[in-house]
């Protein structure tokens, strides 16, 4: 009440730290008031006053010290720790003897000496130069820091410059072992087409290669007219540039190639590039492919922590040592760009120099984007004005497709029961006969003639053969769910019985997938493809994006089939692998 408003109470309370704030029990303050006066609303306790408090009073010591320290300095350096009976130099040196095997920076031994920035330079260039001191980087925090130390603790193993070479030589073996892989492997570049899965697609979905050209694989794809809905995820446009591993970088590695490497040569490295450099490396060797960048990030920032940094690497910083190594030939980048319709995403992955672009967990990767893509349908392109029909492709004007954010139809319990879901040892069930197939007992046809199988397949049904357009590679000539599902890929670092979880999902078809998964609202036509004897085998991929997009909304279909597996490995019917490098929901 004496100082008025709240606000300025707040303002004086900050600005001058003599002041504190605590809070206090009513009685502690009022100890003679009533009950009723200290209780709370409902009587359950006791009411707390916040009260202002003087930490100091004022004309003390603390009040003395306060002035003192905003006084401004002379700018006159220190000299009471210079001796004069002895030259600048040796009490220098003494100086760096005595910091021991780390050495002393220039600005530190300016300080100690009394000497200006100028002047301590031009004393250190003379040690260095007549080797009475070494020289080392060291990076402190975001800055490069020389250090200079005394020649006698060249033998010590706490010096920089040996760390160094231990890191140079653990660096050295890595990328003897990689060089040794690489030579074994014959150039993929000599090839003139590039098929991006080994599987027969159609003639769309070939990549051309000019070896000539700046991009050295690339996938032009033109439609003048509007393909089938189970075709558009085949009609994504797709890039994929390959680095070699002999292109010149101007900012790249010294030569490594002794590890008794002169100091100018490795001016520029420090121990801790030279670490994250390895640890780069032994990610690479260990995981073959890295599908993210920001996961090596994450990686060097937990390994640096644990060793107790405080500073954390950006990235900028992990691009700039991957373009070192990959300018070396120690790595590779694969740069892959997905187009469609209006969307694009870009994706790079980090793989060691023996990979490929035919690598099977690259194709995988590519597949599941391509999944994930939004895609617009021949409905929308109808309906919606924005898009124009009558140009070679569907692209936008200037404008993407609207993105799913949450469904757009009413909630309906019963309609899980109507799609077919299944109860809980059923679905079990149902995904354990499912990975089965695709692990040991796959038996589709690699080689069957398209056409003739799929109006073999029609003429059985009595439907009409315009469906064959619209049907995607067969792979069995009986109608079940079998009929489209293609093999799983060839993973290098898995034997025989093992399979990714994300090649599992990109296979599953509609039938099974409402088998297993919740669909708790009602999506239009999609009964429309339940009851229909063929359609309801198509993969869920090669459905229409409004349908598909409310299947896979918020990709809870992932969490399902993963806690059906688990349920599966705790009855010892699957077992789980590691996971490499990648959170559930990806």
């Amino acid at each position: 009440d004496i100082l008025g408003n709240t606000s300025d109470v707040k303002k004086v309370l900050q600005k001058y730290k003599r002041l504190k704030t605590e809070m206090v029990p009513y009685r502690k303050i009022y100890p003679d008031c009533k009950n009723s006066d200290w209780k709370t609303k409902y009587g359950e306790g006791e009411k707390l006053l916040r009260i202002i408090r003087l930490s100091q009073h004022p004309g003390s010591d603390e009040d003395e010290e306060f002035e003192d320290d905003e006084e401004e300095q002379t700018g006159l350096l220190g000299c009471g720790e210079r001796r004069l009976d002895r030259i600048i130099v040796r009490q220098c040196y003494e100086y760096i003897e005595m910091a021991g095997p780390r050495g002393l920076s220039q600005v530190a031994i300016g300080q100690l000496a009394g000497l200006p920035s100028l002047q301590a330079r031009s004393v250190c260039k003379y040690m260095v130069k007549n080797k009475m001191c070494g020289i080392a980087f060291v990076d402190m925090g975001r800055q490069r820091v020389s250090q200079f130390y005394s020649k006698k603790y060249d033998s010590s193993k706490f010096a920089l410059v040996n760390e160094m070479k231990e890191e140079k030589s653990k660096l050295l073996q890595m990328v003897s072992s990689n060089h040794n892989k690489i030579n074994q492997i014959e150039d993929s570049s000599s090839k003139n087409v590039f098929t991006e899965k080994s599987l027969p697609d159609p003639p769309m979905k070939k990549l051309k290669v000019d070896e000539n050209s700046e991009n050295f694989f690339k996938n032009i794809i033109k439609e003048n007219v509007i393909k089938p809905t189970q075709e558009e995820i085949d009609a994504i446009e797709t890039e994929i540039i390959d680095s070699h591993c002999d292109t010149p970088y101007e900012k790249s590695f010294p030569n490594l190639s002794s590890v008794t490497a002169t100091e100018e040569s490795s001016s520029s490295l420090t121990l801790t590039i030279l670490r994250r450099a390895n640890l780069i490396l032994q990610a690479i060797n260990t995981h073959k492919v890295i599908h993210d960048p920001q996961k090596l990030q994450r990686m060097i920032n937990e390994e640096e922590e644990s060793e107790g940094a405080t500073h954390v690497i950006d990235r900028r910083t992990v691009q700039r040592l991957i373009e070192k190594l990959e300018s070396d030939g120690y790595l590779k980048t694969i740069k892959v760009s997905i187009k469609g319709y209006g969307k694009e995403r870009n994706m790079t992955f980090i793989c060691h120099p023996s990979v490929d672009k035919d690598n099977s967990e690259i194709q995988s990767a590519i597949e599941q984007a391509k999944m994930k893509l939004p895609i617009i349908t021949r409905d929308t392109v109808k309906k919606n004005p924005r898009y124009n029909s009558s140009t070679e492709s569907l692209i936008p004007n200037q404008e993407s497709p609207p993105k799913l954010t949450q469904p757009l139809f009413k909630p309906d319990q019963k309609a899980s029961k109507r799609y077919g879901f299944k109860p809980k040892f059923v679905r079990m069930q149902v995904l354990h006969v499912y990975m089965y197939y695709l692990v040991y007992g796959y038996k589709g046809d690699l080689n069957l003639n398209q056409e003739e199988s799929k109006k073999q397949i029609l003429r059985s049904l009595n439907l009409e053969e315009l469906l064959a357009d619209e049907m995607s590679t067969v792979y069995s000539t009986t109608v079940n769910w079998m009929m489209f599902i293609p093999p799983l890929p060839a993973h290098e670092d898995y034997g025989e019985g093992w399979s990714l979880m994300s090649d599992l999902l990109l296979r599953l078809p509609l039938s099974i997938f409402l088998n297993i998964i919740n669909v708790p609202y009602n999506i239009p036509k999609l009964m429309d493809y339940l009851d229909h004897p063929i359609k309801k085998y198509y993969l869920v991929k090669h459905l229409p994006s409004d349908i598909a997009n409310h299947l896979t909304y918020n990709r809870k279909y992932i969490f399902a089939v993963s806690e059906i597996a688990t349920r599966l490995a705790y009855i010892g019917l699957v077992q789980m692998g590691p996971q490499k490098l990648k959170e559930k929901d990806q």
